[in-house]
């Protein structure tokens, strides 16, 4: 309670939770900064979903790829800082056959958090509406009911294709629900490690466009996935030698493809390395059993870490950082359901929108909605007293000092009509008024005309 009391408090932490993952991701003494921003992490993203802010599974993989980091010493490998300056805390011991299988067991383990994150999300939605949640008139309901929600977003393409027919929407639900299942293979299916995440990077890309959801996380690991498994190579003539057969084979990839389509590998049958004479003697056991060493941790961390998620799941737990993975997942009904924001003048008159930020940097749709009906239904509750005072402080400093803030809760039949005027059929307004310090509603009222006009607002570690 003290920390979320005290703004300077919140601030230092956000501070110092920044500065630790930027040294993560530069790759700077990562045995100890990643640990450390892991658990600042955990608290700061604590923080905003207590205050509702941060709900779903909005960067859940990035902090589970971070205590990966963090159980597995580090990364002091390739363009980090730790490879430049300091190559002696790279994990996996001592020859380069041990290293390369540490390196990969913490690479699969990483792809583990992936596919079972994305696995989760897929089966999560089908065991909520089965098949059904691909079904054309599911998706268009969910896609136009997010585009309409008033955002930072000054574009609306959901809404210029709602003419587009059913087996459009039909394609695009049943690609993103058999898509996020199939994402489950990658870290067994050599084939699938090329063309499920570049699949889901594009299903990212058309949320953005379509829905208005930005996935910085997954858009940003997916594609740090291709470029670590990438670097995370020795010299081409040995790779054969040193990476083959194990579970992070990250080439066996281009073999499965070669060989799918009648090719020889060129790299399938690589001859063994000549024999130097001139090279210091090897310790042949104590290397077995290094490598030994890695490959039982690396299996049994990975089998620990895939058993924990199967259970999340299977339990359906929605206990940050847990998170089965549910959002979205249920059938949505239409006439769909909006909100717009909306600031009025003393006579009544439209001035602008505003946004949920101006108010405060951590409010959303969800607290600001239960809050209005809450103060409607029973204006003596002591709750919306503390709402009215939190609403009060808020608006006195808004741009062109508006009279009545009002929250437009709009329904919209598309099915029935497509090309309705203002994407509405009937509005409910929960209006505060800001010189009297109360609220009221206004059900069943005629919609007002929608205004497009969109301004990006800063918020406190939101999207």
């Amino acid at each position: 309670d003290a920390l979320l009391a005290s703004a300077t408090s919140l601030d230092l932490l956000q501070r110092c939770t920044r500065i630790l993952l930027v040294a993560v991701f530069l790759g700077f003494f990562t045995r100890i900064t990643a640990p450390l921003a892991a658990l600042l992490w955990l608290i700061y993203g604590s923080v905003l979903r207590a205050y509702n802010a941060w709900r779903g599974h909005s960067f859940i993989s990035s902090w589970w790829t971070l205590v990966v980091f963090a159980w597995r010493g580090g990364a002091a490998e390739a363009w980090s800082l730790d490879a430049i300056f300091f190559p002696q805390l790279a994990g996996g011991g001592t020859n380069t056959k041990s290293k390369a299988q540490y390196r990969g067991w913490t690479r699969f383990m990483v792809t583990l958090v992936l596919a079972n994150n994305y696995c989760m999300a897929g089966l999560s939605k089908f065991c909520a509406s089965g098949i059904a949640w691909g079904f054309g008139i599911n998706l268009k309901a969910k896609l136009m009911q997010t585009a309409l929600t008033q955002t930072s977003f000054g574009f609306y393409l959901s809404l210029g294709l709602r003419h587009f027919p059913l087996i459009f929407w039909s394609f695009l639900g049943f690609c993103g629900l058999y898509g996020e299942i199939a994402m489950g293979l990658i870290p067994f299916v050599s084939w699938a490690k090329l063309i499920f995440p570049v699949a889901m990077w594009g299903m990212h890309i058309g949320i953005i466009l379509l829905q208005h959801i930005v996935f910085v996380d997954l858009l940003t690991t997916l594609a740090a996935w291709y470029v670590w498994h990438h670097l995370d190579k020795l010299d081409t003539d040995n790779w054969s030698r040193l990476y083959a057969g194990g579970p992070w084979d990250w080439r066996q990839v281009s073999h499965d493809a070669q060989l799918t389509l009648g090719f020889r590998p060129t790299y399938a049958k690589l001859p063994a390395p000549p024999e130097d004479d001139t090279e210091a003697p090897v310790d042949k056991a104590a290397e077995n059993e290094s490598e030994e060493r890695n490959a039982r941790s690396g299996a049994k961390r990975t089998f620990a870490l895939f058993i924990f998620f199967l259970a999340v799941w299977t339990q359906g737990a929605e206990w940050y950082p847990w998170n089965a993975f549910r959002m979205f997942a249920d059938w949505t009904p239409y006439p769909v359901s909006y909100e717009r924001y909306v600031a009025l003048d003393a006579n009544r008159q439209h001035l602008r929108n505003f946004y949920l930020h101006e108010l405060n940097p951590v409010l959303n749709r969800k607290r600001m909605l239960d809050a209005m009906t809450l103060c409607a239904e029973r204006p003596n509750d002591f709750n919306c007293q503390d709402y009215l005072d939190f609403m009060q402080k808020s608006s006195a400093n808004l741009d062109n000092h508006p009279s009545y803030l009002v929250v437009e809760s709009r329904s919209w039949d598309f099915v029935r009509n497509i090309d309705k005027v203002n994407f509405c059929d009937e509005m409910t307004m929960y209006m505060y008024d800001v010189k009297n310090n109360a609220v009221s509603v206004l059900e069943n009222q005629p919609c007002t005309p929608i205004d497009w006009h969109t301004w990006l607002v800063g918020s406190f570690g939101t999207i």
